[in-house]
C-alpha cells in the first residue's frame, strides 16, 4: 500500500506533485489538531521522494520504506520525537549539521515536532536555516495549531492534515475513538483484528488483558520519562529512584506474556541492574514490537466487558468489581480512562448516562474507590 492509504484525495495530490518537483532544498510545515500523527504524515511525505521503486509513490517494501517505517533510515533525523520540548540547543545543533551531505540518499531530512511550543529563541535561531536550506536538504516542521512566529509560517509550504472520520476509515467508532483516529495504529488493528473471537474470551483473560495494558502505559510513561530527563546517565543514582523498581517490575509483567521479542535486550543484565543506560534503546523498541498485541488484546477484552456485563451471573460480576478494585485501586487517571472506555462502547444504549458520568466525574474527588466501581458497573447495566 502506498500514499493513498492516506484516503485524503486533495491532500494526496498535493504531496505528489510537491515531491514530483524535486526541488534541490526545501522547508515545510504539516498543522493539524491533535488527533492527527502529524510525524507520520511527516514519513509517509518522505517516502514519496525517498523510495526509488514507483514514480510518484512509494512501495512500501524496500529497504528505504522499511527502515523509514522503523525510524532507522540515516537520512532521516526527527527533533521532539515525542513531542516534549525543544531546547534551543538542540536546534543549534542541527543548524550546525545541516550542512552534512546525506549518507544514502539524494536528500536528508529533518523533521522538527512540537513547532507549536518552540520558544522565540530557538524560533528565531532555526528562521534562517528554514529560509534558505542547505543544498539536498528538507525541512519539515510539525504543529498542531499555525500559532507561530509570522516569519517561519512565511516562509514554508504549509499542509493542512484533516483527521480522517471512523466511516472512511472503515472501523467502529469505538476502534476509531480508541486509536484517536490515528490512521496507522488503525491500520495494524485492521490487519491483526480478524482472528480475534470476542465471544470466547474468558473472564480471567479479559482481567489479564485490561491488567496488561495499563501496567503497559505505565512503562511507557516510565520510558517517556528516563528518555527525556537523560536519567540513565546517572546509572547508580537511578537505580534508588522508585521509577527504575517500577519499570523492572512492569516490564517483567510483560515478558511474561510477550517473551518472543526479548532477545532484543539481555534481559537478565536488565533485572540485575547491568548495562542500565546501554538497554534503554533495546526496551523501547521491544516495548513499541508488544504494543499492537497488547492494544488488540485490550479492545477485544474491554468491548466483551462492555457488551456482556449485564448478562454476568451474579457472581461473575462481584469478581469483576473486585478485580477492577485490584486494578485501579491507587490509580485515578487510568480508571478515568477505563471508564471512558467503558460508556463509549455503549454510549447510546446506556439507560442512566448521565448518572455514569457523574460518577466518572466524582473520581477527582476523595471517593472510596471499591464503592465508585461498585456505582459504576450498577448503572451501566
Amino acid at each position: 500500500m502506498g500514499i493513498e492509504r492516506l484516503k485524503d484525495k486533495f491532500l494526496i495530490d498535493r504531496l505528489i506533485n510537491e515531491a514530483a518537483k524535486d526541488k534541490e532544498s526545501a522547508s515545510y510545515l504539516f498543522y493539524g489538531d491533535k488527533r492527527v500523527n502529524l510525524l507520520f504524515y511527516a514519513l509517509e511525505f518522505s517516502k514519496l521522494f525517498l523510495c526509488e521503486e514507483i514514480e510518484n509513490d512509494y512501495c512500501g517494501e524496500c529497504p528505504v520504506c522499511k527502515s523509514v517505517d522503523s525510524f532507522t533510515y540515516p537520512d532521516i533525523e526527527i527533533l521532539n520525537r515525542n513531542n516534549t520540548g525543544i531546547k534551543v540547543e538542540e536546534v543549534r545543533d542541527i543548524i550546525y549539521r545541516a550542512a552534512e551531505s546525506p549518507y544514502k540518499s539524494k536528500k536528508k531530512v529533518y523533521i522538527l515536532n512540537g513547532l507549536e511550543k518552540l520558544r522565540k529563541e530557538s524560533s528565531n535561531a532555526l528562521l534562517k536555516t528554514i529560509e534558505e536550506p542547505p543544498k539536498n536538504l528538507y525541512f519539515i516542521l510539525l504543529s498542531t495549531s499555525l500559532n507561530i512566529i509570522p516569519t517561519i509560517k512565511s516562509r514554508v509550504m504549509k499542509f493542512y492534515v484533516k483527521p480522517l472520520d471512523s466511516e472512511t476509515l472503515e472501523v467502529e467508532k469505538s476502534v476509531y475513538d480508541f486509536f484517536d483516529g490515528n490512521i496507522k495504529d488503525i491500520e495494524l488493528w485492521k490487519n491483526n483484528s480478524e482472528s480475534i473471537n470476542y465471544e470466547k474470551i474468558q473472564l480471567t483473560e479479559i482481567f489479564r488483558n485490561i491488567e496488561i495494558y495499563y501496567i503497559f502505559k505505565e512503562l511507557s510513561d516510565l520510558l517517556l520519562r528516563v528518555e527525556n530527563e537523560k536519567i540513565f546517565s546517572e546509572k547508580k543514582e537511578f537505580m534508588n529512584k522508585p521509577d527504575f523498581k517500577l519499570l523492572k517490575d512492569d516490564l517483567k509483567e510483560i515478558l511474561l506474556l510477550y517473551p518472543d521479542n526479548e532477545n532484543l535486550f539481555d534481559v537478565e543484565k536488565f533485572k540485575n541492574n547491568e548495562t542500565f543506560g546501554s538497554e534503554i534503546e533495546n526496551i523501547k523498541k521491544y516495548s513499541e514490537n508488544v504494543y499492537l498485541n497488547i492494544k488488540i488484546n485490550y479492545i477485544a477484552s474491554i468491548n466483551n466487558l462492555g457488551k456482556n456485563y449485564k448478562y454476568y451471573k451474579n457472581s461473575e460480576k462481584i469478581e469483576t468489581i473486585s478485580k477492577m478494585f485490584e486494578i485501579f485501586s491507587n490509580n485515578k487517571k487510568d480508571i478515568k480512562d477505563f471508564f471512558d472506555k467503558l460508556i463509549l462502547i455503549k454510549k447510546d444504549k446506556i439507560k442512566n448516562l448521565n448518572k455514569i458520568i457523574e460518577i466518572k466525574n466524582s473520581i477527582d474527588n476523595n471517593v472510596n474507590i471499591r464503592a465508585l466501581i461498585s456505582n459504576f458497573f450498577m448503572f451501566y447495566e
